[in-house]
């Protein structure tokens, strides 16, 4: 837990000094201390909170690395709303509703009859088929946050006068991660790094 915060920064300074555009190199400037409250402490808030601080610990999260990062000696600015990553978490969050739905129900009917050492009630029986559409849901759930985020993040940062644009569809990114992930499966991993290179193109265009 604690060395966390080492591992985020050095892996972020080597990965901007290691890259570069026209030959001018990319820095990080974030410190251990920055990351030890970004990464560890307000983390700790999000559980005390029951989640309901994590979209702001989110939206902190990403201020923080994308404003320091500079490309030569020009910063990025992050000016994103913590407004808008509520509504983004809350939306991905109600794909994921019917699956902890699903669960809690189990969880109330079965666990008395266990304790009774009697047999589940039937109603347990008949929530397990709906978990086969609560799952996929939360997997879009997933996808959408994935999708929503990088958009909003990337349309909201800048760097000197010049603004990001980026436009990832959903139903773009969830084919492309599912064909991905059918592909990887057939071919027992081999094929991963393809995988991972096909999304990194998406991504970037």
């Amino acid at each position: 837990l604690f060395v966390t915060p080492w591992f985020v920064v050095r892996a972020l300074t080597f990965n901007a000094r290691n890259s570069a555009w026209r030959g001018l190199r990319f820095h990080f400037s974030g410190r251990m201390g920055e990351a030890f409250v970004i990464f560890v402490l307000l983390p700790l808030l999000t559980a005390l909170s029951l989640g309901i601080a994590y979209p702001w610990v989110a939206k902190k999260r990403r201020e923080w690395i994308v404003n320091r990062h500079a490309y030569g000696t020009t910063h990025f600015n992050f000016q994103g709303d913590v407004g808008e990553f509520y509504k983004i978490y809350l939306t991905a969050f109600a794909f994921v509703l019917p699956l902890v739905l699903c669960y809690m129900v189990i969880i109330a009917v079965m666990l008395p009859a266990t304790q009774r050492g009697g047999e589940p009630p039937m109603i347990a029986a008949a929530v397990l088929p709906l978990m086969l559409i609560a799952f996929p849901l939360a997997y879009c759930g997933f996808f959408y946050l994935r999708v929503k985020v990088f958009n909003y993040s990337w349309q909201n940062t800048t760097i000197g006068a010049h603004r990001f644009e980026a436009s990832m569809r959903f139903w773009d990114y969830f084919g492309i991660q599912f064909t991905n992930w059918i592909v990887t499966a057939l071919t027992f991993g081999l094929m991963y790094p393809w995988a991972m290179v096909r999304m990194a193109d998406y991504v970037t265009k």
